[in-house]
């Protein structure tokens, strides 16, 4: 069986490559969303515990399924990012593996700060109507807790965590993509990363190699190129979002709601701009990951892009 796994990573064009360019790929049984995160046996691949996932079931659904040639595309794939901070990434990658061991992987990854404002956004506008600033999305850790404090009884608190997953956060540390890569090769033959940027500003070269890659002709015209999906929220749209996706928890009246975003709109009027918040808290976060990256893996191409992929080198 010729298996083709697309892993996303999230907000890296993966809804216009699973509606516009993938449903042209005739020749595939293709396996996207909401079968591949609904259907059973798919679901517990990527998140029950080892204890109680089956490899049968998987193997028994790709039986019904017949197909001698499988396109599967799930951006969750590459593991869950807001609030698992992808916690199972590594035991999906494995677990794919198990099940597909000649499958070639499709990975798209993007600029840090970039995906992260991304994500930020879709996580208010989404169905999970995120009312946080950017600042208490984000997580990165602040301070160890050392063992010197555990003999001094130190108080422990939220800070003192590197994972937190007490709420809907993002940690810094999903984004070092040297890691990421080196997983996928580690479990697969070949892996097959590409850039956001690429995607953004030369979309017919990018098709190009997925046809290479599939070994099948995607036919796409240019109406469809151009055509815009999960489009991210201006920064005075996103600030509205916030207020009133905070005014629907407070309270169900219309009129209140209305009279608690104008108040919300007037006192966070110098509302902080999540571009500079991110780009501030991140400026020293990739900078060696990048490099590595560079260094190990020149073939990926981040380096074409210094501005969205910073390094020590890059840095003004």
């Amino acid at each position: 069986m010729k298996t083709i796994i697309h892993v996303g990573l999230h907000k890296t064009a993966t809804t216009y490559l699973q509606e516009i360019v993938f449903p042209h790929v005739k020749g595939y049984t293709y396996l996207t969303r909401p079968y591949t995160q609904h259907n059973f046996a798919f679901n517990k691949l990527q998140y029950a515990d080892t204890s109680l996932y089956n490899y049968s079931e998987t193997i028994g659904e790709l039986k019904q399924i017949n197909s001698e040639k499988l396109l599967i595309s799930d951006e969750s794939l590459s593991g869950k990012p807001i609030g698992f901070g992808y916690i199972n990434r590594s035991l999906v990658a494995e677990r794919l593996a198990h099940v597909f061991p000649e499958a070639e992987i499709i990975l798209f990854i993007r600029g840090q700060q970039d995906i992260i404002l991304s994500q930020y956004n879709m996580w208010v506008k989404g169905y999970n109507s995120g009312y946080r600033k950017i600042s208490d999305f984000v997580w990165y850790p602040k301070k160890n807790y050392t063992y010197q404090d555990k003999l001094s009884n130190s108080p422990a608190n939220l800070n003192t965590l590197f994972w937190n997953t007490n709420e809907f956060y993002l940690n810094l540390d999903c984004y070092k993509y040297f890691e990421l890569i080196s997983l996928y090769k580690k479990f697969f033959k070949k892996v097959h990363v590409f850039l956001y940027e690429d995607f953004k500003y030369e979309p017919k070269n990018v098709l190009e190699k997925i046809s290479s890659i599939l070994e099948e002709k995607i036919e796409i015209v240019d109406e469809e190129l151009e055509k815009k999906v999960n489009i991210s929220l201006a920064q005075e749209s996103l600030i509205k979002k916030i207020h009133e996706n905070k005014a629907n928890i407070i309270t169900n009246n219309r009129w209140l709601k209305k009279l608690l975003v104008t108040y919300l709109n007037y006192r966070d009027e110098k509302f902080s701009d999540p571009k500079a918040y991110i780009g501030e808290i991140t400026k020293n976060v990739y900078e060696n990951n990048n490099r590595k990256l560079i260094e190990e893996y020149p073939e990926v191409g981040i380096q074409n892009y210094p501005n969205e992929y910073r390094t020590s080198a890059n840095r003004p």
